[in-house]
């Protein structure tokens, strides 16, 4: 399980002998490029469950002003040209990046332009976990399909 940057890793450390991955917003959607010059990338390695949360649109005026291109709220190629995996990935319309750690939930800044109030962070952050611990059963414990 990894948070942002750490979802690069994540992806190599998959091809290793793991059962699951778990990516909280990680970097590997939105730095697919990097992630293939690594000597470890092997999309055909990947064949365990993989599931990805990701952060909610991010509003037009902040791409504009953070120059963060358009595209990075539609386009995931890593979850696309997974073909060898079961793969999940979700949005929470109430969580920007920042959000999907407890660090961030508990001591960063709110960015008035995109973030939701507390209470609204708390609750999907609530969800984020109970999800999370649900696909972890579901694939470690072999219950059943997520």
């Amino acid at each position: 399980m990894a948070h942002s940057f750490g979802g690069l890793s994540n992806i190599i450390t998959a091809i290793k002998n793991i059962k699951a991955l778990v990516s909280l917003d990680g970097t590997e959607r939105y730095n697919y490029s990097l992630l293939k010059k690594s000597p470890y990338f092997n999309l055909i390695k990947i064949d365990i469950p993989y599931i990805h949360f990701a952060q909610k649109n991010i509003p037009e005026k902040v791409l504009i002003i953070e120059n963060i291109p358009s595209e990075l709220n539609h386009q995931f190629q890593l979850y696309d040209s997974l073909k060898h995996s079961d793969v999940y990935s979700y949005k929470f319309k109430d969580l920007t990046h920042t959000y999907f750690s407890s660090f961030g939930v508990l001591f960063a800044d709110r960015d008035k332009r995109q973030d939701k109030d507390d209470a609204q962070i708390m609750k999907s952050y609530q969800l984020l976990s109970i999800h999370t611990l649900q696909f972890l059963k579901s694939i470690l414990k072999n219950k059943a399909k997520f």
